[in-house]
């Protein structure tokens, strides 16, 4: 074969290469692995998100990783938020702040979560509504709400009772920064009694006692996932959303506790 003729078919398959790479998507190779997507989640939900991420995973060529911690913080820190995919935030209101600031595409209602009373094993302080929560001698735990949902929905949970919190405040020996750490509190004997995520509260039922709240004086929250603007990869972060919202993610929502919402896929 003539040399320049040589020559000519190695530039073009250079070229040809270079073209390939540079229609990939997000300028990847195959042998640069799956895609990576960040996903931002209060710990509480821990358990649920462990197990969709390990089914997600198997079928499909995406990477999930996962950032514990309150949702409050999250969009308050701009900077982490600003190079992650999705929030999973128990606060409607977080997400409604995110959306106006900017910083959300789109979101989706995923699951119902609805309060209950958790208190030490053995129920000391024979708690049986939320109105006894002002007991003197109590030691009650409630959360921030300035970070979490639960702690945004506490004054209304009392308020629905006829309490408010300045009639509670001395009980208060713990202001926790999740739902998890309420339900830790509790279980550990540090705290006598807190309003808890029903489905965070039976990670420990084993170790304290859940009261159900009436559903006529119960406020119930959702538990929302949004799709951040800052987004590295829309589609793949838009295919977890699907696989949550979808049968599937339903089913594994369902199993750790967490109330369906009626008409979701």
């Amino acid at each position: 074969m003539p040399r320049g003729l040589i020559i000519l078919l190695a530039i073009l398959g250079i070229l040809g290469a270079g073209l390939h790479l540079a229609l990939s998507p997000r300028g990847r190779g195959e042998e640069d692995g799956p895609t990576v997507i960040r996903l931002y989640a209060d710990a509480a939900f821990q358990a649920p998100v462990h197990e969709a991420i390990e089914y997600f995973q198997r079928r499909h060529e995406i990477r999930v990783e996962v950032d514990y911690g309150p949702s409050g913080r999250f969009l308050g820190l701009r900077a982490p938020i600003g190079a992650g995919d999705l929030l999973l935030s128990d606060d409607a209101a977080i997400l409604d702040q995110a959306e106006a600031d900017g910083l959300i595409l789109e979101r989706r209602h995923l699951a119902n979560l609805i309060p209950v009373i958790q208190v030490r094993q053995g129920n000391p302080h024979d708690i049986a509504g939320v109105e006894d929560l002002r007991r003197p001698g109590l030691r009650l735990a409630i959360a921030d709400r300035r970070l979490t949902g639960i702690g945004r929905i506490t004054p209304a949970l009392f308020a629905a009772h006829g309490l408010t919190m300045e009639a509670v405040g001395g009980q208060v020996v713990d202001i926790a920064e999740s739902a998890a750490d309420l339900a830790q509190a509790v279980a550990l004997g540090q705290a006598d009694a807190a309003m808890v995520w029903a489905p965070v509260a039976m990670l420990y039922r084993d170790r304290s006692v859940l009261i159900d709240i009436p559903p006529e004086s119960n406020v119930v929250s959702p538990l929302v996932i949004g799709v951040l603007a800052s987004n590295s990869d829309e589609a793949a972060a838009r295919a977890f959303v699907a696989f949550l919202a979808g049968r599937m993610g339903q089913d594994i929502l369902a199993r750790h506790h967490y109330a369906g919402v009626e008409g979701i896929e």
